[in-house]
């Protein structure tokens, strides 16, 4: 279970640039879960979370999962 945490760890950080003595990365959520997940990182002084809107990236599909689509 040690190893299988460390890996995760790392293969995480890899996805990770390092820029201006920090690690930068990215990610999609939701935005009406935006609100949740600041205040999961409000107790982390060092985490910061910030729209990033100069990109090229396709977004992701999402698909708002409810108890009649959770079997499909």
């Amino acid at each position: 279970m040690f190893l299988a945490k460390e890996k995760a760890l790392y293969m995480t950080l890899n996805l990770m640039k390092w820029q201006n003595q920090s690690f930068v990365g990215y990610f999609w959520a939701p935005l009406e879960l935006e609100n949740i997940i600041k205040s999961a990182l409000e107790k982390y002084s060092a985490a910061k979370i910030s729209a990033y809107d100069n990109h090229t990236i396709p977004r992701p599909t999402y698909f708002k999962v409810t108890d009649f689509t959770n079997v499909f």
